[in-house]
């Protein structure tokens, strides 16, 4: 009861919150005057680990790619699984997902510059922009402005395209999206980067059908050197092959290879199948600048996605974590007249309670005590857990945001480490 009383007393009348409407438009100068650097930061983040690992910019093209096809480009893929809810980055799709630590650490960097103001899902596709580019691929201007939803289900992953998928199955898909024939092609030129599992293209190397072992649309020998990288009863879990001759350059060899037989999933010799799809492979092949250009308008088009975002995350692994009510509130007499825009306040471990309501009050302006009580803190659906390092947040005219351990039922014995405070 200690810690409910303690989180009870830190309220503060909200000047500016974390949560905003997901309507707002997206614009490129989103953060021109609230966090100038965040663009910045995040491109030293993509290539500081580009330069250590090979794999991080397929990884960050594929993450964002897999956001934006859930619910819209808001960072759910991003969300960490919890005991009653497996999120997306652990669907069947997505487990060979990897680089997150990208977008945390580019995350950690700009909350100290301006905290609460940068979404994840926006950082998410900068880095996405960033690992193109950084490759040798074109650039494009992002537009920012992107809210971070709350929603990620490990089921909705059913709804990606799949690598066995023929060309109808892949139009329906895009077009659900708002995405045209020709962006499916240009899109699809995202596998200009990264590998494959053998998993995910065997079935074209063994009883591909009643008449015949192998699809007979690979190139015979292509054929062979994968069956040689994944044999029958292969139980290497990493085996696998490169999605074209230059995994790490973003260039238009996919398009090349897919027209010589050498594709490695049978959805992108799918493209083949269909007139138009099949012109548009063809230019690509023959025209690396058309490729850019087709690639970079397309990614801009995915990359609006309207998701159910509306919030801004502190940390892109979890949720915010709502007050699902708060009694006894009421604005201060007087306020600060120019206050700071972060409150942090000393860490709070290792006290007992009353000091900790010591602590609280007399080091917050003004003391607190007096004007809010009977905070009932919880996540929206699990009303009685805060996560270890969560964050607690009292909607509509407080905000409240704290990083806690020890989690309780009903908020009992959770020992606050540190309180920041949104103005």
């Amino acid at each position: 009861m200690a810690a409910a009383l303690l989180i009870s007393l830190v309220c503060i009348i909200v000047l500016s919150s974390n949560f905003h409407s997901s309507n707002a438009k997206l614009d490129v100068h989103y953060y021109q005057e609230t966090c100038p650097l965040a663009e910045f930061t995040v491109t030293e983040a993509v290539k500081q680990a580009m330069s250590s690992e090979k794999t991080v910019a397929a990884a960050l093209l594929r993450m964002h790619f897999h956001d934006c096809f859930i619910r819209g480009c808001d960072a759910s893929v991003l969300l960490n699984s919890k005991e009653k809810n497996q999120a997306e980055k652990d669907g069947p799709p997505n487990i060979s997902l990897h680089a997150f630590y990208v977008i945390d650490n580019a995350k950690q960097a700009i909350e100290k510059m301006c905290p609460g103001v940068v979404s994840c899902a926006d950082i998410l596709a900068l880095a996405a922009r960033d690992a193109v580019t950084l490759s040798g691929g074109p650039t494009w201007d992002v537009l920012k402005g992107r809210k971070d939803g709350r929603i990620s289900n490990a089921l909705d992953t059913r709804q990606l395209p799949a690598p066995t998928f023929n060309i109808s199955q892949l139009q329906q898909n895009f077009l659900q999206r708002g995405l045209s024939m020709d962006d499916l092609v240009a899109l699809s030129g995202g596998h200009t980067l990264g590998f494959a599992h053998c998993s995910s293209f065997k079935k074209r190397l063994y009883n591909f059908s009643d008449t015949t072992d192998v699809d007979p649309s690979l190139d015979t020998s292509f054929a062979a050197q994968l069956r040689q990288a994944c044999p029958l009863h292969n139980t290497n879990p990493n085996a696998g092959a490169v999605l074209d001759s230059s995994p790490l350059a973003f260039d238009n060899a996919y398009y090349k290879m897919i027209l010589q037989g050498k594709s490695i999933f049978s959805s992108d010799q799918a493209l083949l199948t269909d007139s138009g799809t099949r012109a548009l492979v063809m230019k690509f092949a023959s025209s690396q600048d058309e490729f850019y250009k087709a690639f970079a308008k397309s990614m801009i088009k995915m990359s609006s996605i309207s998701g159910g975002g509306g919030e801004i995350r502190l940390d892109c692994k979890r949720r915010l974590v709502i007050a699902r009510s708060a009694t006894h509130c009421r604005s201060p007499p007087v306020r600060h007249p120019s206050p700071p825009s972060v409150y942090q306040l000393l860490s709070t471990t290792n006290h007992t309670a009353a000091e900790q309501e010591t602590l609280l009050t007399t080091t917050l302006w003004p003391p607190m005590n007096a004007y809010c009580s009977g905070l009932v803190v919880g996540e929206l659906g699990h009303p009685d857990m805060v996560d270890d390092g969560g964050v607690v947040t009292v909607t509509g005219d407080i905000a409240l945001v704290a990083a806690g351990r020890g989690a309780r039922q009903e908020m009992n014995g959770l020992e606050i480490q540190e309180i920041f405070i949104f103005l």
